[in-house]
């Protein structure tokens, strides 16, 4: 899932560069745009400087557009990045290539742009591809020119996302629409491969996919031929299929192709470390968050502790380029501690991960924001679990600045963390038991960005926009309106149910949990049978999850014992029932102890069902 698992993947393939500014130093310099861009933030920093601290208001305003500025230039260095990039690998031997790297090594984006003549390029394909039918001894030749033209084609998609630094849904059209027509020319795993990374970080997963299978046949099939030489494309493309898979919530897929990357990079690295260990430690990490979302702890913490070692080697000598991948791993690592009650071990990995964070974002602060947010987020959760209700509020609201400001300059990127972030500090308003309109707007928020997402990628989002309807039906029972909390559980049951059929291990846990959530629903409006059929599903599923992962599940066990016990004792009495779920509840309870506050309501409210009824008896 994005919030989980995209942020921290590693996308091989084109990643970021901690050095990439020294590299494009020359390319920006020439920059008409980039210098307009570099003008405006220092015309706005000096307005913010001359502004007494007092007027708030208008202070708030012009850091917010500083703020904007600031990431609509680091968004348009890094397209220049990656433009540098696709000029270092591909093939510059056509005149218009040649010319256009000319005009971008001057920093002259337009006239590159203007260079790559899109209707002289597609007569150019119609004319090539119309004699490579009428002249098959000269195939090769003209595979060759289609492949050029396929490239220049392709830079122009990267360039069209720079050449004009405002209007991000016309650049993002527009950078389509070429990378079609670099297909159209030659479908190589270049060109594949790039498009189907730029679909994957727009959230395009089921455009996405079709072409990364394909580059992935091709890659397999030159590797016959030319082993050495291949061998790293396929990995690389399985990986981030895998990435793909995983987002989509296909587990079985995603775990099959991390795994043969995996092998593949264990024999790559085995004779060439200094190149391939980075790609090792990526791919671990990315099966180790596969293994987290299957509820698999212990293969988890197994791979994402090789990860953090070798990313902890590499970082010893090169900090620059491998320190944030330590950062991403310890956040994972975090993350597992903390779904396993290990409290003071996650909080420590969040803090030091989150220190690291901060160390890049004082050099490069657009870069990493996001990266920012998403450790704020995950430390709020924390707090919140701990009943550290003031700190967790604090980073919450921190975070969502960040990522309202970061979905204002790509909503198709970063809508869904904002949601994120929304419906984790309605959460925590609800537990603080604020139950007002303020709270519900938050869900609201959250349930419609979700919905949206969710109709071209349901693979995706609907899981998202389950967790969601569960957290507001809650506020519905509250605000005691029975009919939107019963509609909305029963939406996210289904979901959660058509989900399960294929990934029971990483759905079944929602599945009871609704099923517990639509249980006391019903017997507040003391319609007792559907609350015990809800009551008794839920504990047969909590069960077989326990026989799993006792260490995870046997506390719900135990929580769904005490709510049924209560029911007994109530609702439907049955004495007998009553405190036999009771005695069973507090056998599981009494080894926590103190250990998890959580839990000491519950061992409390087990003795009291006892107490009542043996004084009954």
């Amino acid at each position: 899932m994005f919030d989980k698992q995209q942020l921290e993947q590693r996308h091989t393939g084109t990643g970021d560069n901690i050095g990439r500014d020294k590299i494009i130093h020359n390319h920006l310099y020439g920059s008409v745009d980039y210098q307009k861009l570099v003008a405006e933030i220092e015309e706005v920093k000096e307005d913010l400087d001359e502004l007494p601290p007092e007027n708030t208001e208008r202070r708030l305003k012009k850091s917010q557009k500083l703020n904007a500025l600031q990431d609509q230039l680091e968004q348009f260095k890094e397209e220049v990045f990656r433009l540098y990039e696709i000029f270092t690998r591909i093939s510059v031997n056509t005149e218009r290539l040649q010319l256009a790297k000319k005009y971008f090594d001057n920093g002259e984006f337009r006239e590159a742009d203007a260079v790559l003549d899109a209707e002289k390029i597609s007569d150019e394909v119609s004319q090539l591809k119309n004699a490579k039918k009428g002249v098959e001894s000269e195939l090769a030749s003209i595979n060759q020119n289609l492949e050029n033209k396929s490239n220049e084609f392709l830079v122009k998609a990267r360039i069209a996302r720079i050449s004009s630094p405002s209007g991000e849904t016309d650049r993002f059209s527009r950078s389509r629409y070429y990378f079609e027509k670099a297909l159209d020319a030659a479908r190589t795993p270049e060109a594949l491969s790039e498009y189907a990374s730029f679909l994957y970080n727009q959230n395009q997963f089921r455009m996405s996919e079709p072409l990364y299978e394909e580059a992935l046949n091709i890659c397999r099939s030159l590797v016959e031929s030319n082993p050495e030489a291949f061998m790293p494309d396929v990995a690389m493309t399985l990986n981030n299929l895998a990435n793909l898979y995983s987002a989509k919530n296909e587990f079985g897929p995603a775990l099959e192709k991390y795994e043969e990357a995996l092998g593949i990079y264990r024999s790559l690295a085995e004779s060439n470390s200094e190149a391939f260990l980075p790609y090792l430690a990526d791919t671990l990490n990315n099966l180790a968050l596969l293994h987290k979302e299957k509820n698999e702890f212990g293969p988890a913490l197994e791979k994402y502790e090789e990860a953090l070692g070798i990313r902890r080697s590499l970082a010893d000598l090169n900090p620059e380029a491998f320190l944030l991948d330590v950062a991403i791993t310890l956040n994972n690592l975090a993350g597992l501690y903390k779904d396993r009650g290990e409290i003071d071990s996650a909080l420590e990995g969040y803090e030091e991960s989150l220190e690291i964070r901060k160390c890049f974002v004082e050099s490069n602060p657009e870069a990493f924001l996001p990266y920012i947010a998403h450790a704020l987020n995950n430390l709020a959760l924390l707090h919140s679990d701990r009943k550290e209700y003031g700190p967790a509020l604090e980073k919450y609201e921190e975070a969502l600045t960040i990522y309202r400001v970061l979905a204002e300059l790509n909503p198709e990127a970063f809508l869904p963390y904002l949601a994120h972030a929304l419906n984790n500090m309605a959460s925590l308003c609800s537990d603080r038991k604020e139950f007002n309109s303020a709270v519900l707007e938050k869900y609201e928020e959250a349930l419609g960005v979700y919905r949206v997402f969710a109709r071209s990628n349901p693979e995706a989002f609907l899981p998202y926009t389950a967790h969601v309807l569960n957290n507001i039906s809650i506020q519905y029972k509250a605000n005691k309106e029975f009919g939107p909390a019963l509609e909305g559980y029963k939406e996210a049951l289904e979901i959660y149910r058509s989900f399960a059929e294929a990934n029971p291990e990483a759905f079944l846990p929602y599945i009871a949990h609704t099923l517990d959530n639509l249980a006391v629903l019903y017997k507040a409006n003391k319609e007792f049978g559907p609350a015990l059929e809800r009551y008794k599903e839920a504990l047969e599923i909590y069960r077989s999850l326990a026989g799993l992962a006792p260490e995870v599940f046997m506390q719900d066990v135990a929580m769904t014992l005490v709510s049924m016990s209560v029911f007994y004792l109530s609702a439907v009495p049955d004495k007998k029932k009553s405190s036999a779920l009771a005695e069973e509840a507090v056998k599981i309870l009494r080894p926590f102890g103190e250990n998890v506050p959580d839990l000491e309501p519950y061992m409390e409210i087990a003795e009291q069902v006892l107490q009542v009824n043996r004084r009954g008896g």
